[in-house]
């Protein structure tokens, strides 16, 4: 699954995105 950095960490957060909750959160 690759979706842009700005989504995937304001609007995709629940989604297991581990990689970009380690960067952003």
């Amino acid at each position: 699954m690759v979706v842009p950095a700005h989504q995937s960490s304001m609007t995709c957060h629940q989604a297991p995105t581990t990689t970009h909750q380690s960067n952003m959160a």
